[in-house]
């Protein structure tokens, strides 16, 4: 007689970003990018928006692209 154990399923739950790298120099006038490496699922539809901050409490949305091209108000004087 064969014995089975029934296990309840698991349910995945989404990728988490375990890391992300800066791509560039903080230079003005050079292209700014990044790559990230997710766990526990792969990646779907993912948002990512480029901010600069103003002030504590202020930030400035600048993009949803992939890289940011530098200015001199992101990398100061």
């Amino acid at each position: 007689m064969e014995v089975m154990t029934v296990l309840p399923t698991v349910d995945l739950g989404p990728p988490i970003c375990k890391s992300i790298q800066f791509n560039g120099s903080m230079i003005e006038g050079e292209c700014l990018s990044f790559s990230a490496d997710y766990i526990g699922g792969e990646k779907g539809n993912c948002t990512h928006e480029w901010f600069r901050i103003k002030k504590k409490e202020f930030r400035e949305k600048l993009t949803s692209a992939d890289y940011w091209d530098l200015t001199l108000s992101d990398v100061g004087m």
